[in-house]
């Protein structure tokens, strides 16, 4: 039993609303490249009137499945990483790979099934002459529904990105529903602050796409007390919550002439 107290100038009232421990669920958040191996954050739903308690899944089962038959065990790299390197494996175009998830007491998770993705590259990038711009163009194929996620790195006196397992795909996906062809696309850089920069190009699944939509949707509609209706988070996970989505990367190094 929860009391809640509601205050309005001189009148306080109490009223006392029951919250029920729900069952724990499975949230898995993967992604799946050949190039780049497979990647799986693997932990549990906590109860909302119980913030202590841990969102760690003690030594669960994590698979990857081909065409519905299991293929290989992922390798635990912490408490909610999970990993196949891409050299271990010999990833097919014609397979259609899953995720699944078993821990004592919780119901099995299982993943949305994934096709590997095409790689599309960046053909060309340059400096503005007149302005802090870089752009940087590619090849959209008009015919396909297409998705991607851009991420840009600064580079400066050697230093590299530390690889964040919860980020791998950046979160902003866009579709190519104003794309014809031949792209040109620019973003502002600071000309003196750095040596390099890399573009970094994601094609994903529309499984992505469709996740972060609803995500950012909810996110919307839950903040905002002027919706009427709050969206829920579109889960490509049965039995539990999350996704498990295909990605392939391109990148593109451009050095800064003004350094």
């Amino acid at each position: 039993m929860l009391p809640i107290f509601f205050a309005a100038c001189e009148l306080v009232t109490e009223i006392d609303l029951d919250i029920e421990n729900s069952d724990s669920f499975i949230v898995m958040h993967g992604f799946i490249s050949a190039e780049y191996g497979v990647d799986v954050l693997v932990k549990r739903t906590v109860p909302v009137n119980t913030p202590t308690v841990s969102d760690v899944i003690h030594d669960p089962t994590v698979w990857l499945y081909a065409n519905n038959k299991p293929l290989k065990a992922l390798l635990k790299l912490s408490d909610y990483h999970y990993r196949i390197s891409p050299d271990s494996l010999n990833f097919s175009n014609n397979q259609q790979y899953s995720i699944q998830v078993e821990a004592s007491g919780m119901e099995t998770a299982i993943s949305k099934q994934q096709t590997l993705m095409q790689k599309g590259f960046i053909d060309s990038a340059y400096f503005s002459q007149d302005s802090n711009f870089v752009y940087y163009e590619f090849y959209d194929d008009p015919n396909v529904n297409n998705y991607y996620s851009m991420k840009i790195n600064f580079y400066s006196n050697g230093s590299t990105n530390d690889f964040d397992s919860t980020n791998i795909v950046p979160n902003h996906v866009g579709n190519d529903d104003n794309y014809h062809g031949k792209v040109i696309r620019y973003f502002e850089v600071p000309l003196n602050d750095f040596d390099s920069v890399c573009i970094n190009r994601y094609a994903v699944s529309v499984d992505y796409f469709n996740f972060m939509d609803s995500y950012f949707d909810f996110e919307l509609s839950y903040e905002d007390y002027n919706y009427e209706t709050v969206y829920p988070v579109v889960s490509q996970v049965s039995n539990g919550f999350g996704f498990f989505v295909s990605y392939e990367l391109s990148t593109y190094v451009l050095r800064n002439k003004n350094k």
